[in-house]
């Protein structure tokens, strides 16, 4: 049997330092890990607040064209057109930077991020088609009020789901701090 006695000074001195060099081995390599985890997780925000940024935006354009459509749709007409006709430019414009951002890479954003920001575009395909409606007058105000309110939440819930996909918790809490200013 070996007995510490009988090893000489350098295997002795050898066995002393190697346990505490492998555990700093052993947490180095740990804390390697979990910054390449918030490196990695970085990156997927910076894709999140882009998409945040561009979808918060559309969300505010959209509110316009809801609020001047039951204007000019309340007054059969006669008001809001050139009002109405601008802001469709200006919400127009939000939905190609959108689109855009969206074709340009999804990576790092997550599945039912995704879907929302999915189903929001497809439901705005439609927009052409409703705006043609309310131009003639043949839509009722509520169902036109309605194709813009079923947009909101798609586009605000995807917000939402984003503060699920971080473990920062600050980050989250300010996730959840915009989407709400976004449904006041």
């Amino acid at each position: 049997m070996l007995r510490i006695n009988d090893t000489s000074i350098k295997f002795r001195l050898a066995l002393i330092f190697t346990l505490p060099v492998l555990g700093m081995v052993y947490f180095a390599g740990m804390e390697v890990m979990g910054k390449q985890r918030i490196a990695s997780e970085m990156g997927s925000l910076r894709s999140m607040a882009a998409l945040a940024r561009k979808a918060s935006a559309l969300v505010h354009e959209i509110q316009k064209e809801r609020g001047l459509t039951a204007g000019y749709l309340g007054a059969s007409g006669k008001k809001f057109g050139s009002a109405l006709h601008q802001q469709r430019e200006a919400t127009n414009g939000r939905l190609r930077e959108l689109e855009r951002l969206w074709r340009g890479g999804r990576s790092g954003i997550g599945g039912s991020v995704r879907a929302k920001i999915d189903q929001a575009l497809e439901l705005l395909g439609g927009v052409a088609a409703k705006r043609d409606a309310v131009d003639r007058l043949a839509v009722p105000l509520t169902e036109a009020i309605g194709y813009y309110t079923k947009n909101n939440p798609l586009l605000i819930g995807a917000i939402a789901e984003m503060s699920r996909m971080t473990s920062d918790a600050d980050i989250a809490h300010q996730t959840v701090a915009f989407r709400n200013l976004l449904q006041a």
